[in-house]
């Protein structure tokens, strides 16, 4: 089954905690060559093994859709006021028309998952509902008028959202 499809809160929301402080090299595919230590060092020698389950040595970025989350943010960083509302601009976003097109993209261009993590798929685009945030450096909750998320793929048929935040705010 592909990328490309209506979500659910539940599939969305999984797809955020997949990302969240962890790193898309270790999940894209089960490396043989190399201990979890060394997964955590800026560099692994990429090792090209050979046959479907061969790890392509892509994939170097840590998901963090939490750090757009109040409560847990970073300086400088545009915040969900709680995790509904981080859950349900990502589900508008991808259930959305426009944000359909990512999926297929992915889907097209990598149908086994293994992608650039620099070729990630944004979306961003207005969404309905009444979801709250923060503007960077606000204290104010206000209600989001549009949202981004960058996704890719696990395997043939796992979404990974790398990122989400609140990009604009009704004034």
């Amino acid at each position: 089954m592909p990328v490309a499809k209506i979500y659910s809160y539940a599939e969305v929301k999984s797809a955020i905690d997949i990302a969240n402080d962890h790193y898309y090299k270790q999940l894209l595919r089960v490396r043989s060559d190399v201990s979890n230590d060394d997964f955590g060092t800026a560099k692994v020698k990429n090792f090209q093994q050979t046959g479907s389950l061969g790890w392509t040595g892509k994939g170097s970025d840590v998901g963090h859709s939490n750090r757009h989350l109040k409560g847990a943010p970073e300086l400088g960083k545009s915040t969900y006021a709680t995790e509904l509302d981080m859950v349900n601009c990502t589900l508008a976003l991808l259930n959305s028309s426009a944000g359909q097109k990512s999926p297929q993209n992915l889907d097209t261009a990598n149908p086994t998952g293994e992608s650039d993590p620099d070729a990630n798929r944004a979306i961003e685009q207005p969404v309905g509902g009444d979801w709250y945030g923060f503007p960077r450096g606000g204290t104010t909750k206000t209600k989001i008028k549009t949202a981004h998320c960058d996704i890719m793929k696990l395997g043939e048929n796992t979404l990974w959202v790398h990122t989400t935040w609140p990009a604009t705010f009704v004034t």
